[in-house]
């Protein structure tokens, strides 16, 4: 596994050093974490509490550009060829079954 450390050098142009911070913390305690992860539960093995977790999220965040800036740190490479696929579905689940997932 990488370091997780190095990942501040190539986000450095992209989050404050408060968010660098508190990123890299919900990072280790999201690898530490055994069960279900909450951010409740991510706030017992990080430094932060509950509440900064949430003004971290809250915040507006160039996740697209943290992502390209990681894929460019440790994955690229110039003569390889990528397929980029994305989907960005993100919807609440009110109950036990969710509707419609068979459908995809």
């Amino acid at each position: 596994m990488l370091p997780i450390m190095r990942l501040t050098k190539c986000l450095q142009h992209t989050m404050t050093r408060a968010n660098i911070g508190i990123f890299l913390s919900l990072v280790t305690s999201f690898l530490s974490c055994r069960y279900e992860i909450t951010t409740r539960g991510l706030s017992r093995y990080c430094n932060y509490s509950l509440r900064q977790i949430f003004r971290f999220l809250l915040q507006e965040q160039n996740w697209l550009l943290i992502r390209v800036s990681l894929f460019q740190r440790f994955f690229y490479q110039k003569e390889q060829l990528y397929l980029l696929a994305v989907d960005e579905v993100i919807e609440g689940k009110s109950g036990h079954h969710s509707f419609g997932l068979a459908k995809f």
